[in-house]
């Protein structure tokens, strides 16, 4: 008798490991799923290179994101928080906060390049 009432306790311990060893499994799986999200998100509006402040929100699979562009102090240089939560929960899995610089678009590419000093000073050199 003491040795049934041994194993029902040794299996209701495996038993329970292997259920919290499954949900961790779960949870690990979603919170790289929403950092995957976000981190594409990211990548998105990088590719893009023209995007205004303000705040969108979008669904991917089950989850959704809220990304917010803010300008900051200096010109160009945006502030963005890309948010990824799990419904029906409202609290972030998942939040990115980075800087990005959108260039200029009234700069022509290239064109405005200061010279490069380093040849400017081996012309100049004399030789021995």
């Amino acid at each position: 008798m003491v040795a049934v009432v041994v194993l029902a306790v040794a299996l209701t311990g495996l038993a329970r490991g292997l259920t919290t060893a499954l949900g961790s499994s779960r949870d690990s799986a979603h919170h790289t799923q929403a950092v995957l999200l976000a981190a594409g998100r990211l990548e998105l509006l990088r590719a893009e290179g023209d995007w205004s402040t303000g705040e969108t929100e979008g669904k991917a699979e089950t989850f959704r994101w809220r990304q917010t562009i803010a300008a900051t102090a200096v010109e160009g240089l945006h502030e963005i928080k890309v948010a990824v939560s799990r419904p029906p929960e409202e609290a972030p899995v998942y939040s990115l906060t980075t800087l990005l610089y959108q260039t200029p678009s009234d700069l022509p590419s290239g064109k405005d390049k200061a010279p490069d000093a380093t040849r400017s000073r081996r012309k100049n050199r004399r030789n021995p």
